[in-house]
């Protein structure tokens, strides 16, 4: 099912100060960048559900047409999270990935990955990939922005390009305090850098910086580590509520 996720009390640090703002926005739907802790939340359910299955994988709109067949009738064998990016791995674990076949996706402003009981979803124009399986009753729809394929090179190198999530446990802070002492850009362009750190958008670097007490132009290498520290710790923890509740909850 698509998840919605509703946001209260969000401070937009702008300027010479700070305002709080409420609104509402969705994870993996249309008219909102998906932030990492929606990304997960996808990643997580569909550990439940699809991981270990074998589906008949097609393109319905043909855009991905060359990757459906390559999982086709294969078995999806692992799903990795990583800021606003999702990568699942089809072929057998156990030969070290030498066959496996690497699905990149990247929802953008307009994507989702549903999932519903056997023959329960329609194919729009943006169906990019299709996974049904009749022997578990399930069926998922995938429309997103990126969605790549290639081998474990593939992967390997979109992570390298990738900074450190904080959802994740082998997030690496001394990496992203590294970045920042070296860095020209300020505290609120380096945590909206997905190199530096994966999975906060500008919602999330607003309240960062609010709850911080950092102003968003601030260099990014003039703040101390215990201050660096404060600022990754609350990513975390923003990142981690908004995990555990599907809500981009800010405030106590």
């Amino acid at each position: 099912v698509t998840e919605t996720v509703r946001t209260s009390g969000l401070g937009a640090a702008r300027g010479a100060g700070f305002r709080r703002r409420s609104f509402v926005c969705a994870a993996a739907t249309s008219g909102t960048m998906v932030e990492g802790h929606g990304v997960h939340r996808v990643a997580q359910r569909h550990r439940r559900l699809l991981l270990g299955k074998v589906f008949k994988a097609t393109s319905p709109n043909g855009r991905f047409a060359q990757g459906a067949k390559l999982i086709d009738d294969r078995t999806l064998s692992r799903i990795e999270a990583i800021g606003k990016n999702l990568f699942y791995f089809w072929g057998d674990c156990r030969d070290g990935g030498k066959n496996t076949t690497v699905v990149h996706i990247h929802f953008g402003m307009s994507g989702q990955f549903k999932t519903a009981g056997f023959g329960k979803l329609e194919a729009t124009k943006n169906t990019r990939l299709e996974l049904a399986s009749e022997s578990d009753d399930i069926v998922a729809h995938l429309s997103a922005m990126t969605v790549n394929h290639g081998d474990m090179e593939f992967y390997d190198k979109k992570v390298k390009a990738l900074g450190q999530d904080p959802l994740r446990e082998d997030a690496d802070a001394d990496l992203v305090w590294e970045a920042f002492k070296k860095s020209r850009k300020s505290v609120g362009m380096l945590l909206m850098d997905q190199s530096v750190i994966a999975g906060l958008g500008n919602i999330y670097r607003a309240e960062v910086l609010f709850k911080a007490g950092l102003h968003p132009e601030t260099p990014g290498a003039s703040i101390d580590h215990e201050t660096f520290m404060n600022v990754w710790q609350i990513s975390k923890d923003f990142l981690r509520r908004g995990v555990e509740t599907g809500s981009l909850l800010t405030v106590d």
